[in-house]
């Protein structure tokens, strides 16, 4: 009897330093791979894959080559051409966003359009 109530305690501290690295490791907070502020300007940029690119401005025109895992428009009145793209997130206005295809295994990207007048299109 003595050995099982000393073996119980053990288990409770071994259990609580589990508990604690995993909260205190956690996810990192993951930012964009390119950051564009600009506005009534011409852009291109080449995705490697897993990129993250966001759109800050208005009246721009980007073009984007390769494959980006998302893409993100703050903004209005962009035009956005896409290579390859996973997800697709706009909160702007009056975007023209326009993609040739999704990345393999996908049939689309996953698309978030909170905003109002933007077009998401995939190109014929």
């Amino acid at each position: 009897m003595r050995a099982e109530a000393y073996d119980r305690p053990m288990k409770r501290r071994f259990l609580l330093g589990v508990v604690f690295t995993a909260v205190t490791v956690g996810p990192a907070i993951a930012e964009p791979t390119w950051k564009l502020a600009a506005s009534d300007s011409s852009y291109s940029y080449v995705c490697g894959g897993d990129d993250w690119v966001a759109i800050n401005g208005k009246g721009n025109s980007i073009t984007i080559r390769g494959e980006c895992a998302i893409i993100e428009i703050n903004g209005s009145g962009n035009k956005v051409s896409v290579e390859s793209v996973g997800s697709i997130r706009i909160s702007g206005n009056n975007n023209d966003l326009r993609y040739d295809r999704a990345p393999s295994g996908k049939t689309r990207p996953e698309i978030k359009n909170k905003g109002a007048a933007n077009t998401i299109r995939r190109n014929q």
